[in-house]
Order: structure tokens, then C-alpha cells, then sequence
């Protein structure tokens, strides 16, 4: 199925989804498209049976899967950049390997990258199910196409499922070192650059919530986050305003839950907000999310 150069590469990231790597690999072999597409799973070193899994789909798929078996554990980060340097198609969809498409999902997305030359990211809504009971979780999800820029994405942060995203190869900022440490949100504001991004009404893949295989506790992971907040007001001073809106309503949530990193939050918006960031805040957070939603 593939060519010598695809037309999209699909990146798997997989560490102990034994339970639900086969279902996301079936999801993505059976999607019926009109181009050749190539699929890199990065397996890390799982201690349960996802690498047998993963090597099965391999050997039934010769053409069209090809497998990094990383040897020991290099953590989330490094195994996801470990495919992302071996992306061959002029576009990449992302995907977890709990989670799984539906049908369609591929060309729908790629039929918007190539009708839209303005867009570098195009996300879709996704449903979200426990995966505990395996009952579907109840969210809001958009009913029209959404279009955000630079700016926008900073303000609200994440706007898409990482695992609905489809993006421009030629975007990825893979010699960036410290970008290796930015969250989702963090790359998806230097992929999207000039240009913008959007959310499809179509409701095309499935994520499996409160699936847990990081080593990272929660607080550990906020403050990660909020870190990379923090780098962004270096990279993007002239987004100081935005960014500091976000980091409004995140002290703000924090604080509604009584989180331990409330104090971190408080000191970074007095550090980074101003005037105008409340203005974006009430905006974005407030006026947009609760009355134009």
C-alpha cells in the first residue's frame, strides 16, 4: 500500500496497550483512501504483550507497518521523536496506541489539507470512553468547523485530541532539542506558525480515557506544562498578553480545585499577565466558551 514516497505517514505511539494496540492498528490497516500512507509504530520497550502485537500487524503488513522496537524504555518524548524522524509523507496523522480511528478519518483529513493551503493542523472530535467500564463519556464536542491561529491557541491551549491530529510534515521542528520537552499544545503552536489550524465537526476516531502509563504524577505533569508556558513567553514575547490569559484560567481552575499547584500558577501569572490578558481571558474563556459554544 505504500510508494516510495507515501502521501502521509500515521505515527503510533505504543508502551503497554496490550489491551488496546490491536484495535488501533486494525483502525488505521482498514481505512479505505484513495493514496498510499505508511504506518510507523514506536514500541517502548512494553513489559506486557503490546510488542507481539505490534510485531504481528508487522508481519501480516510488511508494506505498509513498519516497527521501532526500542530495546530498552526511553520514555514518551524520545519514542515519539524516534518516528517523527522517520515521517517520509508530506503529511502525518498522530494517534495513540489506546486509541483508534474510525473509517474515513484519513481522507477526510488529507482531503482538507490539500483543499485548504492556509492550514498546517486540522484536528476532529473524537468520543471518549471510560476505559474502566468501557461506557462513553458524555463532553462537548464542536457541531461546526472550528479555525483557530497563533494567537487563539495560546489563549485556550489544547484545542483537539492529539490522537485526531493530522499536520505538514514540512512543520515539524525536529532539530529544536528542547522542544523534545514541550507538551502537545507546546508543538502544535511552532507547527502551526502562520498559518492556521482547525477543528472538524466529523466525529472520526475513539480515546480511551483514564488509560495511565507515564511515570509522571499529576503535579509533576502540571508543572511540566506550566513550564512550557513560561518557555513560550521567551519564544513568542509578543504573545505575552495571550499566554498570560491562559495562565488566568488555569490558576483560576486550580484554585476551584484546590490543587497544590495553585501558589506555581499565581506566582506565573503575576510574573507573565497583564491589562490585556484579562481582556483575552473574558473573551476566550468566558464570553466565547459559555455563550458562542
Amino acid at each position: 500500500m505504500t510508494s516510495i514516497i507515501p502521501k502521509l505517514s500515521v505515527c503510533v505511539v505504543t508502551y503497554n496497550h496490550e489491551k488496546y494496540i490491536r484495535e488501533c492498528l486494525e483502525s488505521i490497516v482498514t481505512q479505505k483512501c484513495d493514496f498510499d500512507f505508511e504506518v510507523i509504530v514506536g514500541e517502548d520497550c512494553s513489559t506486557d504483550g503490546t510488542k507481539a502485537i505490534v510485531q504481528e500487524y508487522a508481519d501480516k503488513y510488511p508494506e505498509l507497518i513498519k516497527p521501532v522496537f526500542h530495546t530498552t524504555n526511553i520514555g514518551a518524548y524520545n519514542n515519539y521523536y524516534s518516528i517523527m524522524h522517520k515521517i517520509q509523507g508530506e503529511y502525518f496523522a498522530y494517534i495513540d496506541g489506546d486509541d483508534y480511528m474510525f473509517q474515513g478519518k484519513l481522507s477526510e483529513q488529507v482531503k482538507f489539507l490539500d483543499d485548504n493551503q492556509d492550514f498546517n493542523i486540522v484536528w476532529h472530535n473524537m468520543i471518549s470512553i471510560d476505559s474502566i467500564t468501557g461506557e462513553i463519556i458524555k463532553s462537548k464536542h464542536a457541531n461546526s468547523l472550528k479555525i483557530y491561529q497563533l494567537k487563539d491557541i495560546l489563549v485556550l491551549g489544547s484545542v483537539g485530541s492529539n490522537s485526531s491530529k493530522m499536520a505538514r510534515s514540512a512543520c515539524v521542528l525536529l532539530n529544536d532539542m528542547t522542544y523534545k520537552k514541550y507538551f502537545d499544545f507546546c508543538i502544535n503552536i511552532f507547527e502551526i506558525a502562520d498559518k492556521k489550524a482547525c477543528l472538524l465537526p466529523q466525529t472520526l476516531g475513539a480515546y480511551n480515557a483514564y488509560v495511565t502509563v507515564t511515570t509522571l504524577n499529576n503535579r509533576g505533569r502540571r508543572i511540566q506544562y506550566l513550564n512550557n508556558l513560561l518557555h513560550l513567553v521567551k519564544k513568542f514575547p509578543l504573545y505575552r498578553s495571550e499566554i498570560g490569559a491562559q495562565l488566568i484560567f488555569l490558576t483560576i481552575h486550580a484554585f476551584k480545585n484546590n490543587r497544590d499547584i495553585f501558589k506555581d500558577h499565581f506566582h506565573a501569572v503575576m510574573q507573565t499577565a497583564n491589562f490585556k490578558s484579562i481582556f483575552y481571558f473574558f473573551k476566550y474563556h468566558v464570553i466565547k466558551r459559555y455563550f458562542n459554544d
